[in-house]
């Protein structure tokens, strides 16, 4: 998991690499080789941005209940997701009006991960700087049904006049999980909050 003990006491390496990456600050794909254009998605009205892979699908009119789910729905009636071409990564940007608690947003980041969820061990709970500001972080893995396993992550954090809620999601041993979880690192590293 991103952050936390796998059940059986051993840290999965892929994604302990990417929380360490994460944790440094540094962007991921740093290596040799060619990097993959990036966007920037800018939102005037709830003053964010983040950078993303140009061959990911973007879309800013999801709606939470239909898409996501009544947790999701609860925290905003709107989502913005960015989906991997392959499907095995995806970001969805969560918006609600008003600040609040460390502890509410905790609350409702078990809230979100347990919403569809059969978790594969506990939630763990951890806090992270990205640019500066702290988010309140919440990780774990989910069996789905077909499809083996996901690791969850949400990084929520409250700033001015909003709590924001960036939920990543990864397919776990996939062909390029690894390509996906840089490209993750990336977009959670690119997060930039302009009030």
């Amino acid at each position: 998991m991103l952050l936390r003990w796998c059940a059986a006491g051993v840290r999965s390496g892929l994604l302990s690499l990417l929380v360490a990456i994460l944790a440094l600050g540094v962007h991921a794909g740093s290596t040799a080789g060619a990097r993959p254009s990036l966007l920037t998605y800018t939102s005037t009205l709830y003053l964010y941005s983040l950078s993303y892979p140009a061959t990911w699908k973007l879309d800013t009119h999801v709606n939470s209940a239909a898409v996501l789910g009544k947790a999701e729905a609860a925290i905003s009636p709107a989502a913005l997701r960015l989906m991997a071409p392959d499907g095995e990564a995806v970001i969805t940007v969560l918006v609600k009006q008003g600040p609040t608690t460390t502890a509410a947003i905790k609350a409702e980041e078990a809230v979100l991960l347990r919403e569809h969820a059969t978790l594969v061990g506990k939630i763990s709970f951890d806090t992270r700087t990205i640019r500066g500001l702290v988010f309140c972080s919440a990780d774990a893995t989910e069996n789905v049904s077909n499809k083996g396993q996901v690791e969850r992550v949400i990084f929520a954090t409250s700033h001015g006049h909003f709590t924001y809620y960036f939920a990543g999601e990864l397919m776990l041993k996939q062909k390029d999980s690894t390509v996906r979880g840089n490209e993750l690192v990336s977009i959670f590293n690119s997060i930039r909050l302009t009030q």
